[in-house]
Formats: structure tokens, sequence, C-alpha cells
């Protein structure tokens, strides 16, 4: 795309999803100017475990995108490439302690095999020469192979500060769309520091793109997680553990079936030696605030089944909010009332995992490219309500 021909594009929103977006929509020439209440990464992203997962992917649609989007992680991490020594492949363990979480692991895992996704099964005997450390209340692990993380803060920076020229302005919350006079076009944005007017706006910010399209249907769904000291040299392992109660919870979370939270548990090794361990899904939007029932559960969970963890502090615990729709599909592209009005949010926890696929589809999109065909099951209009 020549200069002539480029356009100034809006993004609201300097989490992973938006700065994919404006990485994308810059390398393809266009002129990016990225807006965020606060600063790069301080909502959901960075709150995000980082976990490039297929594995609990609640739908057939939902793990067709991560497959989609692990494969586009793997070509931009290849030696010299972008996020290069930023993404890291590794595997994900279900754990299964349970009959009722023996068949949820495994109705998952027949989903994953009809997409391709290799796995292994290990019984309690042997899982347990493998995984000294767990209690004989695991029974089972599935073993899903070819899985990645990293972290979101990283893979953010690696998005803002390629040689591709984004502006980004912080602490400039944006308080409505600025639309034509007939309401069918989007001008613009007015914003704490002002009126700015582009030729395309993309509404990217999570949980507070209901302040700016009401009609919007998003959920919020709070989590709690729990990070600890470094564990000692013989309790370390590589695999991130998801019990299978933790699918279980995530797969029913907004359905008339959604229990409170019961035990959901994953435990996840950072390349620091610490664990971090979660998680809730409470319908709670205030990001800031954690409870000391939600974070007793968690531990006590994790030292049912860890039990040498009693040995090691807790030194954080923080909260952030995912952005759930009612299918749990995200929204993505056009609202259909408004021209040059883009919608894309609503990644629940996938985010950090669907990022650089989202952003390479909906840059294509704009530009009027062939796109993936399962961005026709993420239109934001499925659910819209009339303003």
């Amino acid at each position: 795309m020549s200069k002539d021909s480029s356009k100034h594009i809006i993004i609201v929103g300097a989490g992973i999803i938006g700065s994919s977006i404006g990485y994308h929509l810059a390398k393809s020439g266009n002129r990016v100017t990225i807006l965020d209440a606060k600063t790069p990464c301080s909502g959901a992203s960075g709150a995000s475990d980082g976990s490039i997962s297929v594995a609990s992917k609640s739908t057939e649609t939902a793990i067709q995108l991560a497959v989609e989007s692990k494969k586009y992680y793997e070509t931009l991490s290849q030696k010299g490439q972008l996020l290069d020594k930023v993404y890291h492949p590794r595997n994900t363990n279900f754990v299964i302690t349970n009959n009722e979480e023996f068949i949820a692991a495994t109705s998952q895992i027949d989903k994953l095999d009809n997409n391709g996704v290799r796995f292994d099964f290990t019984d309690g005997k042997r899982l347990r020469k493998e995984y000294p450390f767990l209690s004989s209340k695991t029974l089972a692990v599935y073993e899903i192979f070819d899985e990645g993380h990293a972290l979101g803060y990283q893979v953010v920076d690696k998005f803002l500060n390629s040689e591709y020229e984004i502006k980004v302005l912080s602490d400039c919350p944006v308080t409505k769309i600025i639309y034509s006079s007939d309401q069918s076009k989007t001008l613009g944005v007015t914003t704490a520091q002002g009126d700015i007017f582009a030729d395309d706006v993309i509404v990217a910010n999570g949980i507070g793109a209901t302040y700016l399209i009401p009609q919007l249907k998003i959920i919020a769904n709070k989590g709690i997680l729990i990070v600890t000291d470094r564990l000692r040299e013989r309790q370390l392992f590589k695999n991130l553990l998801i019990f299978a109660s933790y699918l279980i919870e995530k797969h029913q979370f907004g359905s008339k079936k959604a229990t409170t939270h019961k035990g959901a548990l994953f435990i996840d090794p950072l390349q620091s030696g610490q664990l971090l361990i979660g998680t809730t899904r409470l319908h709670n939007s205030d990001p800031k605030c954690t409870d000391i029932e939600s974070v007793s559960k968690i531990l006590k969970q994790a030292l049912l089944y860890f039990p040498s963890l009693k040995a090691v502090d807790v030194i954080r615990v923080f909260a952030g909010i995912r952005a759930a729709t009612p299918d749990k599909l995200p929204y993505l592209g056009p609202i259909d009332s408004v021209k040059n009005l883009w919608v894309a949010t609503g990644f629940e926890g996938d985010g950090i995992c669907l990022a650089p696929l989202i952003g390479r589809e909906l840059t294509n999109l704009i530009q009027g490219k062939p796109t993936i065909e399962l961005l026709s099951q993420l239109s934001p209009n499925r659910f819209c309500t009339s303003n």
C-alpha cells in the first residue's frame, strides 16, 4: 500500500489485541494511532497467564482459531523474526482427580483429536514417577503436545516497538465515538486530550468497549491469580498443569449450569522457577479487588494435589477482568450500521493466544483482502441490541 492510499486508523486499547492490530496495519502501510486510558498492557493483557494453548478452548471454532494462531506464533517466533525468544513451546497436562473430571477431560480430548491436536494418556502410577510431588489424589493425566507460552507485556512491547511506526497515546481515555450527522459513519473519537479524527476506528479495549458501543453484549469475568516464591529444584517441572475442574468451570461460565467457584485449578511453572496458580471466574467488574475467600479456595485445592507447596511462600495476588461473550467467541469485524467502525473484543482469556491471528486477519478484512473462513462466525452484530 502506498502512502498516498494509506489510511489513518485509530485503535482504542493498547493491550495485546490492539497492539497486534496496530502492528499489522502499520506493516501494511497505514498510519496508526493507539489510544489507551492508562498505559500499554495495563489491563487484562498485563494480568494474563501467558498460555498459548489450544487445550482448554471451549468450542470447535475456538479450538480451530487457536490452532491457526499457534501456527502463526511459530512463524513469528522463528530466528530473527518479531517474536523470537518471546514465544516458547511447551506442553499442557490435563490432571484428573475424579470420574466427573475424567469425563470432562476425555470429551475435550475428543474435540482436540478431531482438530489434529496430538496428545498422550498417563495413568496415576506412571504419573507419580514423572511428577513425584503430586499427591495420590491425582488419578491420571492427558498430555497435550505442541502448546506454547509468552508473556503478554513482552508480546505487546514487540508489536508496538517494531520497525513500523505506531503512535501510542497513554493516559488518553476515549469518552465517545464521533459520528457523521446521520450517524452512518465514524469520523474519529473524543478523548481526554481532545478530538482525534481518522478514516477508521477500531474498538479493542476489552470490557471498556461497552461504554463506547453499548449494544454489545459483554460479560465481565474476573480472574484471581497467585504468584509463589521460587520452588526448590526437586519440585521443578515444565508443563502447564490444568486440572479438569478448570475445564468444567470454564466451559460452564455464564450458563445456567454454572456454579460458584469450587476449586477449578491450574498450576503454571514460570521460567523464573516460580508458580502462577489460579483461577476464578467471578461476575465482578472491579479488577483491583481480590478477596480472601477466593484466594483461600485456590490455595487449598493446590495444596490438596501438590502438598509440598506448603513450604513455598505466596508473594503476590492479583486480579484481571476477562471480557466474555454469551457464546464464548470473540467479537471481530465491522458494526453493520456504521461505516468504518470495527470491533475486536470479547476474547475472555484467549487474547494472548489469538492476538497475532486477530491482528493479521482484521487487517486483511479492513483492506478487503481474503480472510480465514472462521471470521464469519465472529461478527459483533450477532448479539447486538438496539441503541
